[in-house]
């Protein structure tokens, strides 16, 4: 039987007995302490893992929040551009806080229709011909304007 080298400095076989169970004892420390390090590297890759998906939840939760805004946004513009606009209303000056209710925020458009009167303009000196008749010439020729090359008039 061959014993290890540090049993040759051992004097009696309780010496070599007790050299041999710190050797097991150690091999065993090792291997424990071997396993306590995976187990904290695994700890540390998953909780890595989970700040990871947390941080693509709180990003995916922020982007939608985002999309939510952006849609309310194109909702009140589209609706804003539904409503029908008069061409001859002045336009109106928004004065209604978003606090207002709907009801409230009509009656101030209301009031504010009512407050828009179009202005009395003096009538252009030595006219000879009517209001309605000066109206109709200028639609004509605003028509020529902008269709009169088309329709082969030449300018």
């Amino acid at each position: 039987m061959s014993f290890p080298f540090f049993c040759q400095f051992a004097n009696t076989p309780l010496e070599i007995g007790n050299i041999c169970n710190l050797l097991f004892q150690e091999r065993e420390r090792r291997r424990q302490h071997m396993i306590l390090m995976k187990q904290l590297e695994g700890k540390r890759r998953n909780d890595d893992r989970e700040k990871r998906r947390e941080d693509v939840r709180l990003e995916r939760e922020r982007e939608r929040e985002r999309r939510v805004e952006q849609k309310k946004l194109e909702n009140e513009i589209i609706a804003e551009m539904r409503k029908p606009v008069e061409d001859m209303s002045l336009p109106q000056v928004a004065t209604a806080s978003s606090s207002d209710t709907p009801s409230q925020e009509s009656q101030q458009q209301q009031e504010e229709a009512k407050r828009h009167v179009l202005p009395e303009l003096p009538r252009i000196p030595e006219l000879l011909l009517s209001g309605e008749a000066f109206a109709n010439t200028l639609m004509v020729y605003e028509f020529l304007h902008n269709f009169g090359e088309r329709l082969g008039f030449g300018k």
